[in-house]
């Protein structure tokens, strides 16, 4: 499993204009595109699509707000399908020490065991972007987020 994430030359993480949105493409085995997650745009909490290889949702992620993104707790992400909670990302709080003087993030992911092994590989390609867009310093980006053999 390969999750790319291509070039943006907005850089700004504005997702209300489509060319600023960012974006990961997963693809297995490498070189077959599964699906995508893109950005959406949210006021105070951030939002993302989960979307099959022809471009249809299959569910979104919406995080916390924008209070809840400081705190010293976990950030939880909810997946959705329709009004539906089906799951989460889970960035969770290591401690002061860690968060603090290392780059190590813990996450965890839940969803149901009957989802499709797709979506749930396009699941897991999300936990990358986020990981990525909201806790990630400036300058650790290759354009490969995440392999996985």
């Amino acid at each position: 499993m390969l999750v790319r994430r291509r070039f943006n030359c907005c850089g700004m993480g504005c997702a209300c204009c489509q060319c600023c949105q960012e974006f990961v493409e997963i693809e297995a085995p490498p070189g077959v595109v599964i699906g995508s997650v893109v950005q959406q745009c949210g006021v105070c909490e951030p939002h993302y699509v989960g979307r099959d290889v022809s471009g249809k949702d299959i569910f979104e992620i919406v995080g916390p707000n924008c209070c809840m993104m400081s705190s010293c707790c976990d950030k939880i992400f909810e997946v959705r399908i329709g009004a539906a909670k089906v799951g989460e990302i889970r960035k969770r709080w290591a401690g002061l020490l860690q968060e603090a003087f290392t780059e190590a993030d813990n996450f965890g992911v839940s969803f149901p065991a009957e989802m499709p092994v797709i979506h749930k590989a396009i699941l897991l390609g999300a936990t990358f972007l986020i990981d990525f867009m909201h806790f990630e310093e400036d300058g650790n980006n290759n354009g490969i987020l995440g392999a996985m053999a």
